[in-house]
């Protein structure tokens, strides 16, 4: 079983951190799991790529993305992938019908007040 997870990467590292315990829970339970991150460079900040891969995971990156190339580019990045869990980044949850054989699960960010 394959596993993409999407942090958000436009801040700080909280999500980078969250979706690795994730993944290091998920693969206690399944140790055949194999685990990528796919960072946004939409959005993406570059001290980030470095915290991505301290994790030991593969770390991929999905480049920019114009209409024409969209479909294309997320099926080569995504198409691969059983299970895809998006943590924040609600902007690429339009991309989900392109990938329709993954399941793909987003992490939600609950307003903070203080």
């Amino acid at each position: 079983m394959k596993v993409i997870m999407i942090p958000s990467v436009s801040g700080g590292l909280g999500h980078i951190g969250r979706t690795a315990a994730l993944a290091r829970q998920l693969q206690r339970f399944v140790a055949s799991i194999q685990i990528e991150y796919l960072l946004d460079t939409e959005k993406l900040r570059p001290f980030n790529i470095d915290a991505a891969a301290a994790t030991g995971y593969r770390v991929n990156l999905l480049p920019p993305r114009n209409r024409g190339e969209r479909d294309s580019i997320v099926r080569a990045c995504l198409g691969s992938a059983d299970i895809v869990i998006e943590d924040t980044c609600r902007h690429l949850i339009a991309l989900r019908p392109i990938v329709p054989n993954s399941t793909w699960i987003s992490v939600p960010m609950y307003p903070l007040e203080d």
